[in-house]
């Protein structure tokens, strides 16, 4: 018998320079919702 694991929430945020991308990962993080949230930044440029 397996256990089974609901699925994990998963949210991409993407966008153009300028675009608010970090302003939205601040808000997210800074914010009191009782929700453990993990950020992974993969930054080329």
């Amino acid at each position: 018998m397996t256990d089974t694991k609901p699925p994990l929430p998963v949210s991409v945020i993407s966008g153009y320079l300028g675009a608010g991308k970090t302003s939205l990962v601040n808000r997210l993080l800074s914010g009191d919702h009782g929700q453990r949230i993990m950020v992974l930044v993969n930054d080329f440029g």
